[in-house]
């Protein structure tokens, strides 16, 4: 990569620059030689940015193409067209694609209601006497340093 096409990935005019600022276009392209293109780009971040802003490269658009909405003829019932004929799109427009719903999903929430009461519960096994289970609980051992 050489500096010319570098300035013009960074959006800076190469021959303005070079004309208005040839002290430090000169220094530029001798350490742009010497280092790799994103090294010299964090090394002169804030120096590309003033320069890209004095010296701006003259962005060419490019023609967007106009295309044409077709619209659908209202036809009458003495001017309805056979089955055989077809209404073709016109050259250069391309047909517009028609819009496809996507699913959705929906979360489905179960609640689960229970209307019986236990009839053969003994005392032992009351829902107060259960006791939660515990999970284990990993304590990290810090091994002290070695004292001389």
């Amino acid at each position: 990569m050489d500096f010319e096409s570098y300035c013009i990935g960074k959006k800076i005019d190469f021959n303005t620059f070079k004309k208005e600022d040839n002290e430090r276009f000169t220094i530029w392209e001798s350490e742009f030689m010497q280092m790799h293109p994103n090294s010299f780009t964090s090394q002169k971040l804030f120096y590309i940015n003033e320069i890209r802003r004095r010296y701006p490269l003259a962005v060419i658009e490019k023609p967007k193409e106009v295309i044409e909405s077709i619209t659908p003829k209202i036809l009458k019932n003495n001017d309805q067209k056979t089955n055989d004929e077809t209404i073709e799109p016109q050259s250069g427009v391309e047909a517009a694609k028609p819009k496809i719903a996507k699913p959705v999903i929906k979360p489905v929430i179960k609640k689960v209601e229970s209307t019986e009461t236990p009839t053969n519960i003994t005392n032992s096994e009351t829902p107060s006497d259960k006791k939660p289970i515990m999970k284990p609980v990993i304590k990290p051992i810090m091994k002290k340093p070695p004292t001389e």
